[in-house]
C-alpha cells in the first residue's frame, strides 16, 4: 500500500485509513488485520470516516464523498464543482461541536 491517509479508530471497533494512490479505503479489525478493502471507481481517495454505520469516502479527483453501507455497497454520493478546492481531511464531530463551529 502507498500513501496511507489518516488512520481513525471506528466508533464500533477496528480502524479505517485511505490508501490513496490504490483508490481504495481499507478497514482493520482491533488487532490491525485487514477486514475489508473497499474499492470503487475512486480516484485518489484522501481520507474515510464512518457516520452511524455507513463508511464516507473523499474521491478528490471525482469531486464527491461516496457513501458506502455497511455491506459494503455504494448508497449515494455528495458532489461539488470540480474548481471548489477538495478535501483534505475529515473528522467526526458530534452536534453540539457542529453547532459550536458552524453557528
Amino acid at each position: 500500500m502507498t500513501n496511507l491517509h489518516h488512520i481513525k479508530k471506528i466508533p464500533n471497533g477496528g480502524f479505517i485509513f485511505s490508501a490513496t494512490r490504490k483508490n481504495e479505503t481499507v478497514i482493520l479489525d482491533e488487532k490491525f488485520e485487514i477486514k475489508k478493502i473497499i474499492k470503487g471507481d475512486f480516484d485518489w481517495v484522501q481520507d474515510s470516516e464512518v457516520i452511524k454505520d455507513n463508511f464516507i469516502l473523499a474521491d478528490n479527483n471525482h469531486s464527491r464523498l461516496v457513501i458506502v453501507s455497511k455491506e459494503y455497497k455504494e448508497i449515494g454520493e455528495i458532489t461539488w464543482k470540480e474548481d471548489i478546492r477538495r478535501v483534505s481531511n475529515m473528522i467526526r464531530v458530534s452536534g453540539s461541536e457542529a453547532k459550536d463551529i458552524f453557528i
